[in-house]
């Protein structure tokens, strides 16, 4: 049985952009805002968990190679992705990894707590914020601190993007 294993390390910037629609006034706790960002930051932790899963499982990359796009991924950049995987779906095998991150997952909440605004741009509608997520699953709790950015896009949507968690 694969055990979920929260595993906290450096941040280190990249970005993550997400957009959906959104009606309120901005603020970096809106719920839009925030909902988007815990969607951010769970799909991060999905990415993680795949990496995690793989590299420990016997056998579980290698279902991967049939996949050019996913081999080139791991050549150049080390890790490969939930979404990777789900694209080089070569069968009920690669179905059976991809079930088993979910369940993975399914073990996980992901949250916000103590949001800040930092900066705020009425020019170009944007806030610039921080806050601390609160990662948890059954064996373990986390708090990291996160910096983020919303702004309205013209069709009125929102886009958030953050530094990566990991």
């Amino acid at each position: 049985m694969q055990k979920a294993v929260l595993t906290i390390t450096a941040i280190f910037p990249a970005i993550i952009f997400s957009a959906c629609s959104f009606s309120e006034p901005l603020s970096c706790s809106s719920d839009g805002v925030k909902v988007t960002t815990i969607e951010l930051m769970t799909d991060q932790i999905r990415d993680q968990e795949a990496n995690i899963y793989l590299t420990q499982t016997p056998g579980a990359g290698r279902l991967l190679l049939h996949s050019d796009v996913a081999t080139k991924k791991m050549l150049v950049t080390g890790d490969i992705g939930y979404q990777d995987i789900v694209n080089a779906n070569n069968g009920p095998k690669v179905q059976a990894i991809l079930d088993k991150i979910d369940a993975i997952m399914d073990g996980y909440q992901v949250s916000m707590q103590n949001i800040r605004t930092t900066a705020v741009d009425e020019a170009v509608d944007s806030v610039n914020c921080e806050a601390e997520a609160v990662l948890s699953n059954p064996e373990r709790t986390a708090t990291v601190p996160i910096v983020y950015k919303a702004q309205v896009t013209d069709d009125e949507g929102i886009y958030v993007s953050m530094d990566r968690l990991f």
